[in-house]
């Protein structure tokens, strides 16, 4: 829960109230920079609001620059919940709360009751700090490269060992919008076994009819047994060289 951020909304005047109660429930899931992941069940259940009221509200607040969104991914390619970074900084609206009008850039600050924002009528704080606005530029740089990063493109020369046909088979079977990081994330999961048990693996969840990868669990257990047996050998050099020692200092004492 972001303190900092639940104060900067409370003094914010929405013309509808969803978007007030959205941003609400996002800053109490926030981080003091802004960052979270909510599901869309728990906005509305925060928000007290119908999950398409919560749609529509994340929709114009993205539109109006109130917050950001990124889309995330599982290690098996599949969708989860956004990230949302709440920025309170609108650049395209009419902006009103205060007792003069006053233009900045696109922005336009206005008191009067002819303002016609779409969402709210507010006064916004600039920074007044030289840090302050540093801070707020390396968020958003950091913000464009964690979505450039997510949206790479899959090289499969990256992984040597990787079985092509097994991983060309699980890729036909995940479907043709099987993402790019979904590809790098089962390519990674692949190389990590010999190709005979990426074949397997592959097999095994095509069968099961699973989203993602796993390791077969009959190698699991061969694995299992194999540090089984390692671990009764060296207990039994260790009784061996013990009765050893014992055996040679009775012969010392004879």
């Amino acid at each position: 829960m972001s303190i900092k951020i639940m104060s900067e909304v409370w003094d914010m005047n929405f013309v509808k109230i969803s978007h007030k109660n959205v941003l609400l429930a996002l800053a109490d899931c926030a981080n003091d920079d802004g960052y979270c992941y909510p599901s869309i069940s728990k906005i509305a259940q925060k928000a007290n609001i119908s999950i398409r009221s919560v749609y529509t509200a994340l929709r114009e607040l993205e539109e109006c620059k109130y917050i950001a969104k990124n889309q995330r991914q599982r290690h098996d390619g599949s969708l989860t919940s956004n990230e949302y970074y709440i920025t309170l900084k609108n650049t395209s609206e009419i902006i009103s709360g205060g007792s003069e009008a006053t233009s900045v850039g696109s922005e336009i600050i206005s008191g009067g009751s002819e303002a016609t924002s779409p969402l709210l009528n507010i006064t916004t704080n600039e920074p007044s700090i030289n840090h302050q606005v540093t801070k707020e530029k390396n968020k958003k740089e950091n913000w464009a490269l964690s979505k450039n990063q997510s949206t790479s493109k899959f090289d499969i020369s990256k992984y040597p060992n990787l079985n092509h046909k097994a991983f060309t088979e699980w890729c036909e079977y995940k479907g043709k919008n099987y993402s790019d990081k979904g590809k790098t994330l089962s390519a990674n999961t692949l190389s990590k076994f010999e190709p005979k048990i990426q074949q397997d693996m592959v097999n095994q969840s095509i069968q099961n009819n699973w989203a993602g990868l796993f390791e077969v669990k009959s190698y699991q257990k061969s694995s299992n047994q194999q540090a089984l047996n390692e671990c009764y050998k060296h207990s039994t050099d260790h009784s061996d060289w013990l009765d050893a020692k014992i055996e040679e200092a009775s012969n010392y004492e004879e």
